[in-house]
């Protein structure tokens, strides 16, 4: 007999059984690392031994696939038809897929991957993996869940189990794909992408695929004319941007391979990440079911909750609608009114309108007229030292007549003429002061909330003088680079119940380089709801380090300012 080499479905049902007749064996290998093997049924001759061993024995990578090595469970598939051929036993659909690194969590207990969230076996019910309905759409809805496992070396038999999946996953950046990549195991460099046990990691360069112009959406809207606008397309066709053509041609070959059965959108976790993601994907017009990696932190223990934890992408529809809205919204506003005030001023100038450039822009030009337009006033404040050392003191004197108000000068401000002031300096000279009334109050104040990422720009930005700019190039790389921060571009400063019980590990970690400065019980008394509240947590939770000891890192100056006031904010509590 020989072996029948075919590309088969993943959830293709088992042949019927026909009196008499065994079931055939058809092995494929997968066009994309790592190596794989399907069955869907096996048949006996005189031969079939042989046949299987040699199948097992090659690993065939036709042209324009990822490269990879045979797999190494491939001889135990091959031992494993050949011990039911030898003893006649009935057909065994398989039950799961096999890992490079040893058995599956369906495998024998104590395996080297158990309880790795690559290994993850996720039986025909699980709603993890959705469908989108029509590529032109851009909506993802449930379809048909996608069937997995993982295969043992002798697997049972559960026809509720397809095998041999390759799995894709579409990072935001380099960086952040290769952290991925290192937790999965898809350490084989590919073009464009890296591969591994069942993985095949690729990446966007921030935004590859952008909206239309207008003259590609409608030749007449080649000519800028008044009578031409506004332009509101019936369509929206989507276009690859210049800079990211390579890369994206890299990404449509992977998801458009048949040897895909699945998607991760694992960009970042937001409204823009979510539109990098759909947009790629409708424009290479895949049809494969995708799940959602949603994480707030690349250290590869969150990265691989991430994985067990994989959500739905029907459940980020409306973060999608929200995303593809804002874009339309700025290609609206931009397209429309930078032709029309270009050709309502004339001349060859060309001048640009955003829905968020311009009135930005305003603002700028609004203060920098006030400041302009300034005019100094000359004004007196006489200021008076009182008692002696050490226990004298500095006072202001002021009319207790006026008011603070907007338009009236301060009550400790004097005429410009000095008058006034001579006369307040006469009298108080060579006098001798007396104290009428001491007035105290104790007052206690809560804690400061946890970051957000315009507190903590604020914060940095008048403790140390940093840009807002500055402020966010630093927590983005203690994010991504050293991995001890938590996700920088959040709204909120509260924490999700679930966070909240981790905290103990990450005040364990930060401590050492607050030694002494620490109240008893810190990081084990439970954060009250003033700091917990699932309800005020978004897209993300605030900025908290991670856990991952900062020993041993090398921060810029800006790095650890910046860390230094999340940990101190968290400690504060």
């Amino acid at each position: 007999m020989s072996c029948i080499a075919c590309i088969a479905r993943s959830n293709r049902a088992v042949g019927s059984r026909n009196a008499g007749t065994r079931q055939r064996v058809s092995a494929s290998y997968a066009k994309t690392a790592p190596s794989r093997i399907r069955t869907i049924g096996w048949k006996t001759t005189e031969r079939s031994s042989a046949a299987i061993i040699a199948a097992s024995a090659t690993c065939e990578s036709p042209g324009g696939s990822l490269p990879g090595p045979r797999a190494p469970w491939a001889n135990g598939l091959a031992l494993n038809v050949l011990l039911c051929s030898v003893l006649m036993l009935p057909p065994t659909p398989c039950s799961a897929l096999s890992s490079e690194a040893g058995w599956g969590q369906r495998g024998p207990t104590g395996s080297p991957v158990e309880n790795d969230p690559s290994v993850r076996a996720i039986p025909a019910s699980d709603p993890s993996w959705t469908k989108p309905a029509t590529a032109s759409s851009g909506s993802f809805l449930h379809a048909a869940p996608l069937r997995l496992s993982w295969f043992p070396l002798l697997p049972e038999v559960h026809r509720g189990y397809s095998c041999a999946v390759t799995t894709v996953v579409v990072a935001e950046k380099p960086s952040v794909a290769r952290d991925i990549a290192d937790v999965l195991g898809a350490t084989r460099p590919g073009k464009g992408a890296l591969a591994g046990r069942g993985f095949v990691v690729t990446w966007a360069i921030g935004h590859l695929v952008g909206l239309a112009e207008p003259h590609e959406i409608d030749p007449r809207w080649r000519s800028w004319r008044p009578d031409r606008l506004p332009m509101i397309p019936e369509r929206w066709p989507l276009r690859v941007l210049p800079e990211g053509k390579d890369q994206f041609q890299n990404i449509q070959r992977i998801l458009q391979d048949r040897s895909v059965d699945r998607i991760v959108c694992a960009t970042d976790a937001g409204r823009e990440g979510e539109l990098i993601f759909r947009y790629i994907y409708r424009l290479a017009g895949s049809d494969k079911p995708v799940a959602r990696l949603w994480i707030s932190s690349l250290t590869p223990d969150a990265i691989r909750d991430g994985f067990r934890r994989l959500r739905p992408a029907s459940d980020f529809d409306p973060l999608a609608d929200s995303a593809e809205a804002r874009s339309r919204a700025d290609w609206l506003v931009g397209m429309n009114l930078t032709r029309a005030y270009s050709l309502r001023i004339g001349g060859d100038d060309l001048y640009s309108v955003g829905r968020v450039q311009t009135p930005t822009l305003a603002m700028i030009v609004e203060r920098d007229r006030t400041i302009r337009d300034f005019v100094p006033e000359k004004y007196f404040e006489v200021r008076a030292r009182f008692g002696t050392e050490p226990d004298s003191y500095d006072g202001t004197w002021f009319d207790p007549k006026r008011k603070r108000g907007d338009d009236a000068p301060p009550p400790e401000r004097l005429p410009a003429d000095g008058l006034l002031a001579q006369q307040i300096c006469e009298r108080c000279l060579g006098g001798r002061g007396r104290v009428r009334s001491v007035d105290g109050a104790e007052r206690s104040f809560p804690p400061p909330l946890l970051y957000d990422l315009t507190e903590l720009q604020r914060h940095a930005n008048r403790l140390y003088g940093l840009t807002a700019k500055d402020t966010l190039a630093a927590a983005q790389s203690l994010y991504e680079k050293h991995k001890l921060l938590s996700y920088p571009r959040t709204d909120s400063r509260h924490l999700s119940s679930d966070v909240a019980t981790t905290l103990k590990g990450v005040v364990e970690a930060i401590a050492p380089r607050y030694d002494g400065l620490l109240a008893p019980g810190s990081g084990k008394t439970p954060l009250s709801r003033r700091f917990v509240d699932d309800a005020k947590v978004t897209d993300h939770h605030a900025i908290i380090p991670t856990g991952v000891s900062p020993e041993g890192k090398r921060l810029s100056a800006d790095e650890a300012r910046v860390f230094d006031l999340v940990c101190r904010r968290l400690l504060v509590k």
